[in-house]
């Protein structure tokens, strides 16, 4: 004779996509707040670059580290560079809020690739200005924390995605081996 029992238990189902989707939002929302704090620091300091205008400066190193040979590259101001990044940063993840699902995880890396490697500048940029400039720019600390704050987001970003995306590909996975190795 046949058991009959009946099961009440559920079966194990992926992460719910709109769990996934809002914490996605969530990030993204993050990384424009701090990208447009970034672009008004650097938009200042453009400004003022190209204006031959004071600085508005706590504790007085910011004309210092400005006026220092260090405070362009090729005759292009690092302020504008540092617009271009937060643009990009702020621009991306923008993109991620609006894009297909698929495309998420390459914007998510491009974004996290873009944060890493401004951050990593803004440390190269920080050590200039203790050890060899010896003047401390304020408008430089917001941003260099800035950016701190917009890598440790997108870090976690990308973690969130790590944690939620591969359980359907794993358990598809597992399926196919598991019916090869019955079958």
């Amino acid at each position: 004779m046949a058991d009959k029992t009946i099961s009440t238990a559920k079966p194990l189902k992926p992460r719910a996509e709109g769990r996934s989707q809002t914490m996605s939002s969530v990030w993204c929302t993050l990384i424009l707040i701090a990208s447009v704090i970034g672009l008004g620091d650097s938009a200042y300091l453009t400004y003022v670059h190209y204006a031959h205008a004071p600085i508005l400066c706590i504790g007085g190193g910011c004309d210092i580290v400005n006026s220092s040979p260090y405070a362009q590259i090729w005759g292009v101001p690092i302020a504008v560079l540092g617009f271009l990044g937060y643009l990009l940063m702020g621009g991306l993840a923008l993109w991620e809020l609006r894009a297909r699902q698929e495309l998420r995880p390459l914007i998510r890396s491009a974004l996290l690739g873009t944060a890493l490697m401004s951050w990593l500048f803004a440390i190269y940029l920080t050590y200039l200005e203790l050890f060899v400039i010896y003047a401390i720019c304020t408008w430089c600390v917001i941003s260099a924390i800035d950016l701190t704050l917009i890598l440790i987001i997108a870090s976690l970003a990308m973690a969130e995605l790590f944690r939620t995306a591969p359980i359907s590909t794993v358990q598809a996975k597992g399926t196919k081996l598991s019916r090869r190795a019955n079958g």
